[in-house]
């Protein structure tokens, strides 16, 4: 059976093949270690397969997923950045063939503010 970690390096290396770049790869790796990690504790033994929908929302509830390491809330756009880490690397080992389905089909991202809109200089007018 795959492990998730097996998973993850079958994965970043597919990203090395499609050109992404370093900092792309650097946090992807981050976020699905996370989320490994996670799993790790909250049924140990698991594999790749083992992950389901339930897992996916409730490692997203979890204080791993919901806050920063130095303590406070995530804010939503990194929460964002971490959900589509995590439903891109299960859609890929769905499409590989890996799991008969993606668990993180169902992750929506959170809705953000625009940022707000630049000022023009005195310049520009």
């Amino acid at each position: 059976m795959l492990t998730i970690q097996d998973a993850l390096d079958r994965f970043l290396v597919q990203l090395d093949a499609d050109g992404r770049s370093p900092h792309t790869i650097g946090q992807y790796r981050r976020h699905v270690r996370l989320f490994s990690h996670w799993a790790a504790t909250d049924a140990p033994g698991c594999v790749l397969a083992d992950i389901d929908e339930q897992s996916v929302a409730r490692f997203f509830t979890a204080p791993v997923a919901k806050q920063r390491a130095q303590g406070g809330p995530r804010k939503a756009t990194a929460a964002n950045a971490l959900r589509t880490s995590v439903r891109v690397f299960f859609g890929f080992a769905h499409e590989a063939g890996w799991i008969p389905r993606n668990p993180a089909r169902l992750l929506r991202r959170a809705i953000c503010s625009p940022p707000p809109p630049k000022a023009f200089s005195d310049d520009d007018l």
